[in-house]
């Protein structure tokens, strides 16, 4: 695979402290348009999804899902487990149906700069997509720490990026 991902040996992220912002601990919710009221996470560290992929952090979160750090118990290795919010998670949804399209395209993909796709499925009524876990920085937390790149870094970064998306783009997937 690519030079610049390190995989992860035992625990991923030992030694790193957890940060997550008030957004990715909760979030508001208009209710009726008349007032706002707190919405948890259905999922927690240490549940298991379907048996299998035991929850160990939250990674992240947008506006449509959210990112664990799990273990995947059978086979005893970590991946990403990406999990649709609940109010999106309804059958029928054209966001449930390209959440599911996003799986299946992106599973038949191989290339070394794209994750790979595990296991997609539903628990408790919410869609999840399963995929490789990349241990490391993001780019973001990159520049924070050690300033812009050199140029030559930039560019390399930069050509890995549309070079997964210019494989994307031929497989028909549009990347938003």
């Amino acid at each position: 695979r690519n030079d610049h991902r390190r995989r992860c040996q035992g625990t991923p992220g030992n030694g790193q402290e957890r940060q997550r912002t008030q957004e990715q601990e909760e979030f508001h919710v208009a209710l009726a348009g008349e007032h706002l009221a707190r919405f948890h996470y259905a999922l927690n560290a240490s549940d298991v999804i379907d048996g299998r992929y035991r929850l160990e952090r939250l990674l992240g979160t947008g506006g449509m899902a959210e990112v664990w750090l799990a273990e995947d118990q059978r086979l005893r290795r970590w991946v990403a487990v990406k999990v649709l919010h609940e109010q999106f998670s309804g059958t029928g949804s054209e966001l449930v149906a390209a959440f599911e399209r996003e799986a299946t395209v992106i599973a038949r993909m191989q290339h070394q700069n794209i994750v790979g796709v595990y296991d997609a499925g539903s628990h408790d009524g919410r869609r999840y997509i399963v995929m490789e876990y990349v241990d490391g920085r993001t780019l973001q937390q990159v520049v924070k720490a050690e300033g812009p790149l050199p140029v030559a870094s930039a560019v390399e970064y930069l050509r890995q990026a549309a070079s997964g998306l210019a494989h994307a783009h031929e497989a028909g997937l549009v990347h938003r």
